[in-house]
């Protein structure tokens, strides 16, 4: 999987926090500063069946949206790269669940394969009828162009209408992720340090961080989980277990919902980790 497999974009009026990498640290001095894992509520299944389920959004209205990447079915070009080969599948969409009812309202949107899924990675509202999603390159974008005519669709932000983190390189070492706070004009600062493997990250309504580690030990190995982080910088294991966890959402009533399995085609689901 590529550096640029996931991306989390967030907007706020003056401050920017974006998940990155630093040098492997000293792996006992990480594990030394891990808070005991601890419960913190109960899990529920509240999707399930989707495509490899990346990140998630409330809209204005209240119902909680999922972006997914797709599926490893080819429809398209392929083109060969010198350490893989790549092919166009538009299988990527966007699942929603409202009242109670999961629906998927969009479709057939930008994706490839390359032994891994990529596709529609993050989605945002702007107001009511305005969505907006990323869709994920993991690929060279000169490459787009041998991917046929859709192929110019990817490492793009598409707009949609509802009614119709970034990962560490390799070798993904545990400990490696930090949180940078970015406001303009001044200095990126640390703002979280000792994760493993961001790929996305949320805020609680006590200013506590939620963010999902995709694994935990390197390349991808491991099982992930979400790890909260309070304005103290006490670290706790709330979710661990999880299958590859790709997104993060605090809802408005401080119940932390989690894209899981989002790797994977037809058995990727959002979780709900009640306050």
């Amino acid at each position: 999987m590529t550096q640029n497999r996931f991306t989390a974009l967030a907007v706020a009026s003056a401050v920017v926090l974006t998940a990155c990498a630093t040098d492997a640290p000293d792996v006992t001095d990480v594990s030394a500063k891990q808070a005991k894992v601890e419960a913190s509520g109960s899990v529920t299944t509240v999707m399930r069946g989707l495509n490899a389920p990346r990140g998630l959004a409330f809209g204005p209205e209240g119902a909680l949206s999922v972006a997914e990447a797709g599926t490893a079915t080819v429809t398209s070009y392929c083109v060969s790269l010198p350490r893989f080969r790549t092919c166009f599948s538009g299988t990527g969409s966007i699942s929603r669940l409202f009242t109670g009812e999961q629906t998927r309202i969009v479709s057939g949107l930008p994706s490839g394969f390359d032994g891994e899924i990529g596709g529609p990675s993050h989605i945002d509202f702007q107001g009511r009828g305005n969505g907006f999603v990323t869709i994920g390159l993991g690929t060279p974008p000169d490459a787009r162009s041998g991917l046929g005519p859709r192929g110019a669709q990817l490492g793009t932000l598409v707009r949609f209408k509802p009614n119709g983190s970034t990962l560490t390189g390799a070798p993904f070492v545990p400990g490696a992720a930090r949180i940078f706070r970015v406001v303009e004009g001044s200095t990126p600062t640390v703002y979280v340090d000792g994760l493993t493997q961001v790929t996305d990250f949320d805020f609680g309504r006590d200013g506590s961080l939620y963010a999902t580690q995709y694994g935990s030990f390197p390349f991808f190995n491991g099982p992930g989980s979400v790890v909260k982080v309070t304005t103290a910088g006490v670290k706790t294991t709330v979710l661990g277990g999880l299958t590859r966890p790709t997104g993060v959402i605090v809802g408005a009533d401080g119940a932390v919902y989690v894209s899981n399995r989002g790797a994977s085609e037809a058995v990727g689901e959002v979780l709900r980790l009640a306050p």
